[in-house]
This record gives C-alpha cells, sequence and structure tokens, in this order.
C-alpha cells in the first residue's frame, strides 16, 4: 500500500469500527433487552481478551500495563458506560447528535487550548459537516431525557480526551490494551446493577462480545494508530462521517432507501470533511 494513503485506509476502518459499536450497542440495548451495565463489562472484557491473544502472540505481554495509563483507562470506562446507559433513553438520531456534537466541541476545545489555532477551511469544515449532520437527523430528534443528554455528553468529552491521550502513544496494541484492562477493573462493580429480571439472551451477549472483539479492541487500535497522522481538531471533525457511514450500511445492508435528505447531507459532511482535511485557508499550526 502506498504510503501516503496509509492515513486515510486507517482512519476509514477506524471509523467503521465506530459506526459498527453504535450500530451493535443499539441493537443489544433496544431489540435483545441487554442491561447496559452488563453490555458494558462484557463489551470490555471481550476487547481485553482479544488484545491480551494478540499481544501474547506479538511477544507484547511483558511490561504491557507500562503503557496506557490509569487517566486514559478511566476516560475509555467513562465513556463506554455513559454511551450504553445514555441510549438507553436516547433514540438514535438524537444519541447520534449530542455525541458527535460533544466530541467534535470538545476537540476543538482541546486543540485550541494546546496552542493551535484552527484554519479558516477547518473552520468552515467543519461547520459545513456539522450543519449536513443537523439537517439530516433533524426529522428523527426527539426531546432528549436532562439524563439522557448528560450522559452522552459525557460519553463524548470522554472519548474526546482518550482519543487526545491516545496521540501519545508509542505502541498502540499494548497501549489499547492495558487501557481496556484497567477500564474493566472499573466497569465490574457495575455488574452489581443489573436487575434479575432483565433477560440478557445470548444474541445479546454475542453482539455485546462482537462489538468489544472487534469493534472496539480492534477498531481502536487501529484509531490510535491514525491519530499519529490527525491534528486534533481533524481528529474530531472526521468522526461527524461515522453517522453517514452507519446510514451507508443501513442501505447496503438492511436494504434502506435512499433519500434526497440523506444525500443532501451527505455531500455536506462529506464535502465539509474534504474542505477542512485541505490547506486551504490555514492560517496556524496543525
Amino acid at each position: 500500500m502506498p504510503k501516503a494513503l496509509q492515513p486515510i485506509v486507517l482512519t476509514t476502518i477506524a471509523l467503521i469500527a465506530f459506526a459498527a459499536n453504535s450500530v451493535l450497542c443499539r441493537m443489544a440495548l433496544k431489540d435483545e433487552g441487554v442491561d447496559p451495565s452488563f453490555f458494558t463489562l462484557v463489551r470490555l472484557l471481550s476487547a481485553v481478551g482479544t488484545l491480551l491473544i494478540i499481544a501474547l502472540f506479538t511477544n507484547r505481554m511483558k511490561g504491557l500495563l507500562s503503557q496506557g495509563s490509569w487517566l486514559a483507562g478511566f476516560a475509555l470506562f467513562a465513556y463506554a458506560a455513559a454511551f450504553s446507559f445514555g441510549y438507553v433513553s436516547l433514540n438514535t438520531a438524537t444519541g447520534a447528535l449530542v455525541l458527535f456534537a460533544a466530541v467534535q466541541l470538545s476537540m476543538l476545545i482541546i486543540h485550541s487550548f494546546s496552542g493551535h489555532r484552527i484554519s479558516k477551511s477547518e473552520l468552515f469544515g467543519g461547520c459545513c459537516a456539522a450543519g449536513g449532520l443537523v439537517y439530516w437527523l433533524l426529522p428523527e430528534l426527539q426531546q432528549p431525557t436532562v439524563f439522557g443528554f448528560l450522559l452522552m455528553l459525557l460519553a463524548g468529552v470522554s472519548w474526546a480526551f482518550y482519543t487526545v491521550l491516545g496521540r501519545s502513544s508509542t505502541d498502540s496494541m499494548s497501549a489499547t490494551a492495558a487501557n481496556f484492562l484497567r477500564a474493566s477493573v472499573m466497569a465490574t462493580p457495575l455488574i452489581l446493577l443489573i436487575p434479575e429480571q432483565h433477560s440478557l439472551g445470548d444474541k445479546g451477549i454475542i453482539l455485546a462480545i462482537t462489538s468489544g472483539a472487534i469493534a472496539s479492541g480492534l477498531g481502536y487500535v487501529i484509531w490510535y494508530v491514525a491519530l499519529k497522522h490527525l491534528s486534533g481538531n481533524r481528529a474530531g471533525l472526521v468522526q461527524l462521517l461515522v453517522p453517514m457511514i452507519a446510514a451507508l450500511g443501513g442501505i447496503i445492508w438492511v436494504n434502506e432507501p435512499i433519500t434526497l435528505r440523506l444525500l443532501v447531507a451527505g455531500l455536506l459532511v462529506l464535502g465539509g470533511v474534504y474542505v477542512a482535511m485541505t490547506p486551504w485557508g490555514r492560517v496556524g499550526k496543525n
């Protein structure tokens, strides 16, 4: 693969994993009735299992816990738990809008406080992409509950901090494995919150394992690698593509219709991200 294409390919794979996570989470919580605390714990433990197996076969077990940090582990735990519990009281559109708005705004603030200036192309492109996302989701938006809104806001902010912390990682696989292990320790008490009458179901467990082992574990390793090629603001911006990728998956796999609203929104989001990723109008360091 040409070296110039590696960042694009890695980022695309990571974003597909993020979209898959959203779909798997919603299917498990809404369709299968899996408790959010159980889903969070199984998701994290599944990721740990997958990454530890990879670490074992790649001789990375020694000194594994020296990678990552407890702060990154806490950010990952806070994101995973808030994401699961938040989606219980929010529909897909509202949850997606709050989550990605929080991620983008948090990344923008962190990027600015780090001494970086936002380029004109990033500002204009970001506004176009965010506007496209709002335009697409607007018909399905519902008045969110205060609790659900705050939880999804927490998920977005936590994910932004986890993304920023991942930029300094020297061994993406080991750091991700160590962070998931720490997050799993923090998530273990959540199992006590599972109502006994809640049906967990085999399919729900499979969804949680798939989300953890593949979409989270492997997806986040790839994301940590991709971050080395993205500025802080652009790392937040490209994630606005996740809902569009999920919509594309719905068209391909679930035969969902292609609407004019989706096409217009897709053009705005894709066009905005493209403009933001070009050097046009750059006024400061990225």
